[in-house]
């Protein structure tokens, strides 16, 4: 069965953080997208991990993979939160989540790169 999260399924509210995310990154909002990945993994941590994960990301690993105007760091970004959504074994999918968040000083890093190199392109 699956559990529900205040009426959605969570397997649902978790693939739309991550869409949500990916959104940002792609239109190169990536302070943004680092607060809604500090949520998604808030979101992740406060649920129940039995859920059912029975949805496939084959399609959407492969645009992601094959897309150029993706950023090597944004589409392993991505690819972790899928990595995660696709962990049926508990333990790994809760490993991956600690990783990410020990990624977050350089993933923050990179967005104030991203963010002062956009400041100065739209000075010039």
């Amino acid at each position: 069965p699956t559990l529900n999260y205040m009426g959605e399924s969570v397997q649902l509210l978790l693939t739309q953080r991550v869409i949500a995310i990916s959104a940002l990154l792609c239109q190169g909002k990536r302070t943004e997208a680092f607060d809604e990945i500090k949520d998604f993994v808030k979101c992740y941590e406060s649920i129940q991990k039995d859920y059912e994960r029975s949805w496939s990301y084959k399609g959407v690993k492969n645009f992601i993979n094959k897309n150029e105007k993706i950023g090597n760091s944004e589409k392993n970004i991505i690819l972790t939160l899928i990595d995660i959504l696709e962990s049926t074994d508990l333990k790994t999918a809760d490993k991956k989540v600690e990783k990410l968040k020990s990624s977050y000083p350089e993933i923050f890093g990179q967005t104030q790169e991203k963010n002062e190199e956009h400041k100065i392109s739209e000075m010039n």
